[in-house]
């Protein structure tokens, strides 16, 4: 049998143990990484008011269908409906001239082209009303917090919520949902004016002159957004276990006003 030198052995023990120091250093940082997650799952359980074991719904990142996915599709479509028909009852009943309500919208919606054809037809009017409409739920009800009546807090909380999230979007999504538990039951008409005047002025005049109230398929299509909103950013399905992400909305922008001429599909897309 050949016999190891001495000093070759003692080079190899030397390399095990270093070896062997590193792995158990390893093993103590990834006990202690544990435990801190265990403590953050804890401390998350608690403010939420729920129990850490309970099950959780999340989001397939990867595009599939799970709970969160159905809710909101579902709860979109509803809200989709009743712009639709909103759309269509304005288009009928407005005694304001097709050319001039169509000039209004493209003032709103700041995506008019200079010199529009004359002759603006029914289809047309639908189409952007559906638009404006849901450009301003994405706008004023859903890409920001609106938690309180009053405008001034709810941009202040937005404001914190986004230099949260910045920093860390599991501490935000925790402090959303508490802020959420808080939030007023629905959208009151002075919340409902501040997100038309803001993002819809020259249809707000059109649809109730002089600060008259609001139609009542108005006001449904905004209690509507502003429920899905607090669906979205109050809820634990949808910020918890899965994801920290911020769901927000967008409208695909007007392509031409011929490509109005027939009915277009123009939903609200959540993205986060």
């Amino acid at each position: 049998m050949d016999a190891v030198p001495r000093q070759e052995y003692e080079y190899a023990l030397s390399n095990f143990r270093i070896a062997h120091l590193k792995v158990a250093e390893q093993k103590t940082q990834l006990d202690e990484q544990e435990r801190q997650i265990s403590l953050l799952r804890a401390r998350i359980a608690l403010l939420e008011g729920g129990d850490d074991d309970e099950p959780r719904h999340t989001v397939n990142r990867a595009g599939g269908s799970s709970v969160d996915d159905f809710s909101i599709r579902n709860a979109a479509s509803q809200l989709e409906r009743l712009i639709n028909r909103w759309a269509a009852e304005i288009t009928n009943t407005s005694q304001i001239p097709l050319d001039q309500m169509r000039e209004l919208i493209f003032n709103d919606v700041s995506q008019g082209p200079a010199h529009p054809p004359p002759n603006a037809t029914p289809v047309q009017i639908q189409n952007l009303l559906r638009h404006l409409m849901s450009d301003t739920i994405c706008e004023g009800l859903v890409n920001c917090l609106v938690v309180t009546s009053s405008n001034e807090a709810n941009i202040q909380l937005t404001r914190i919520h986004e230099h949260i999230f910045a920093r860390d979007a599991t501490v935000a999504s925790v402090w959303r949902r508490q802020t959420y538990s808080a939030a007023v039951e629905s959208c009151t008409p002075d919340m409902m004016g501040h997100v038309l005047m803001e993002h819809a002025p020259n249809l707000l005049e059109v649809i109730a002159p002089g600060g008259k109230s609001l139609p009542d398929s108005l006001m449904a299509i905004l209690n509507g957004a502003y429920n899905f909103s607090k669906m979205l950013h109050g809820s634990k399905a949808s910020s918890g276990g899965g994801t920290d992400a911020f769901y927000k909305a967008f409208v695909p922008e007007i392509g031409s006003v011929s490509s109005l001429n027939s009915y277009t599909r123009i939903s609200l897309t959540i993205a986060y």
